[in-house]
């Protein structure tokens, strides 16, 4: 038997629920290892001194609980509630932190646009100065060429 079976069946030996022959096998084992009979009679020294203990009166719950609860509130310090002027950071802190995501977002979301028609314009220079698509004839098939009107309208209808 090894050292670690003998530990867990130290309770049952003590008690005398082991078979015979395992009982048998442990006494021999504590005998021989130092450690294992170190333990052995540690648990008999213990079960002698539990059995010769008192019976443990009846405990009433409802009782007991409420003397449990006298004491732990006997116990427990009263905390007075601060004053709202001692408070008085927790209003500003938070407003201020709102403030200041509500400028972040509208400085990130907010940078000037150009209006549509300071982009139409750029968009006709660029073909104007592009010589080599007046000369295109997909150009003269859409009726592109020339009146810038029609490029104009064109380039709302394709939603640039």
């Amino acid at each position: 038997m090894r050292c670690n079976d003998v530990r867990e069946r130290l309770l049952p030996f003590v008690d005398g629920a082991l078979a015979p022959d395992e009982a048998r096998e442990l006494e021999a084992h504590a005998a021989d290892c130092e450690a294992c009979g170190a333990e052995l009679e540690r648990t008999r020294r213990l079960a002698a001194c539990l059995a010769a203990a008192p019976e443990p009166a009846p405990v009433d719950v409802d009782v007991a609980w409420l003397a449990f609860h006298q004491r732990l509130q006997a116990a427990e310090p009263r905390v007075e509630p601060r004053a709202w002027w001692r408070r008085w950071w927790l209003v500003p802190v938070p407003v201020a932190a709102v403030a200041g995501a509500a400028l972040a977002v509208a400085w990130l979301a907010g940078a000037p646009r150009e209006p549509d028609e300071v982009r139409l314009v750029q968009a006709l220079d660029v073909l104007e100065e592009l010589d080599c698509l007046v000369e295109l004839p997909t150009l003269e098939a859409a009726g592109l060429l020339g009146d810038p009107s029609e490029i104009e309208r064109a380039l709302e209808e394709v939603g640039g």
